[in-house]
Parts: structure tokens; C-alpha cells; sequence
């Protein structure tokens, strides 16, 4: 179910009437995909594990991010200000999405 109101979120807000809006950024779109998946996992999971693994992912998520940034192994990019906030040269939402 949490899927399906992410897409529909997603599709709503790329109506162009809409798409302007902060209610449908980019942060706040991931910031909803995050919350939504921390509700299914714990639902799931229990809120334990669920907890567990979303420590645990984005840490590991954190690292390779930013292994690939400073080595250039998948090529060389930047994030620009518009993913903020950042955790040193890292978007937060990268290691969570």
C-alpha cells in the first residue's frame, strides 16, 4: 500500500500546476519515500530490526557514496545544492534512497 501512495504522490506531482510546488521537491518527495518505508519495514519487521537495517543501509549506503565520490570509480560528478541538506559532500537522502 505505501508503494502505491508513493507513486501516486510521485504522479500528482509531476502535474505541471503542481510540479513548482515545495510540497513535491525533491526533499520532501524523499523524505515521504523514507518515512513510507520505515512504516512497512517496522510493520513488518518490528521496529527493532526495522531500525537495524535502516542504521546499518545507510551507513554502508553513506561509505560507498562516498568511496565513489572521491575515487572516481563510477566516473566523476558533484551533487549541487539543490539535493540539501548534505553530510559532508553527500545529499542526506542518497544512503537512505
Amino acid at each position: 500500500m505505501a508503494a502505491y501512495a508513493y507513486v501516486a504522490y510521485a504522479l500528482v506531482g509531476d502535474l505541471p500546476s503542481l510540479s513548482s510546488l515545495a510540497a513535491f521537491s525533491v526533499t520532501t518527495s524523499s523524505l515521504l519515500f523514507v518515512i513510507l518505508y520505515f512504516v512497512h519495514s517496522t510493520l513488518n519487521l518490528g521496529a527493532k530490526k526495522a531500525a537495524l537495517y535502516f542504521v546499518v543501509a545507510g551507513v554502508l549506503s553513506y561509505l560507498l557514496e562516498f568511496m565513489a565520490i572521491n575515487t572516481g570509480i563510477f566516473g566523476t560528478y558533484v551533487y549541487t545544492a539543490d539535493l540539501s541538506p548534505f553530510i559532508g559532500e553527500i545529499p542526506l537522502f542518497i544512503p537512505l534512497l
